[in-house]
């Protein structure tokens, strides 16, 4: 009689031991399914992470370029700069060479001058013996020649100072003369004056050769 209540009793307690269990691996089962859950977060937390390093390195490799991009421009415009500069040099260069050649023209043109000076003075003596039959130095033949001559082509070769005492009708006046230098001095009387140089000049006279 007591038999099947021991067994009853018995299959009763493994069915709560079993019932335990199965509430211990569903409970098992729950936190496994709370690890998975956190896993995947770690793993989604992990790709953003993984995204965001992605786009800065992206950024990175366009701020590169940019960089690679400025600096050929710098080194552009160092050439041109360079290139700039160094046609700067050539023309100064061809400029200093210019002005060479233009003081060695300068000074062939003063010997030109120079020989067109004695030429000129030869033309004078040679006018003034075609005129008065001879050289004579205080002649006025060829104080007309020299001082044409002188007019005609020494217009800048000094100052006179003797003029106003020719040009008005009544005046007197004097000269003092002070050169650092030999200097010719011509002395021109008022007939003289009035018939080679008043009209030429217009009341200004070359005194000082």
């Amino acid at each position: 009689m007591y038999a099947p209540i021991t067994v009853s009793v018995l299959y009763l307690c493994v069915s709560v031991l079993y019932l335990c269990v199965s509430v211990l691996y569903l409970c098992v089962s729950v936190l496994y399914l709370c690890v998975s859950a956190l896993y995947l977060c770690v793993s989604a937390l992990y790709l953003c992470a993984s995204v965001l390093y992605l786009c800065v390195s992206a950024l990175y490799l366009c701020v590169s370029a940019l960089y690679l991009c400025v600096s050929a421009l710098y080194l552009c415009i160092c050439t041109v700069s360079v290139c700039i500069c160094t046609v700067s040099v050539c023309i100064c260069t061809v400029s200093v060479y210019l002005h060479c050649i233009c003081a060695y023209l300068y000074c062939i043109c003063v010997y030109m001058y120079c020989i067109c000076t004695v030429a000129v003075c030869i033309c004078a003596v040679s006018v003034a013996v075609l005129l008065g039959g001879g050289v004579h130095w205080y002649s006025a033949d060829l104080y007309i020649a020299v001082c044409t001559v002188c007019v005609l082509y020494f217009p800048d070769a000094g100052k006179s100072f003797g003029e106003i005492a020719l040009l008005s009708e009544d005046a007197v006046r004097n000269a003092s003369v002070v050169t650092d230098q030999d200097t010719d001095l011509l002395v021109i009387d008022r007939e003289l004056f009035n018939g080679t140089l008043k009209v030429k000049r217009s009341g200004s006279v070359v005194c000082l050769l």
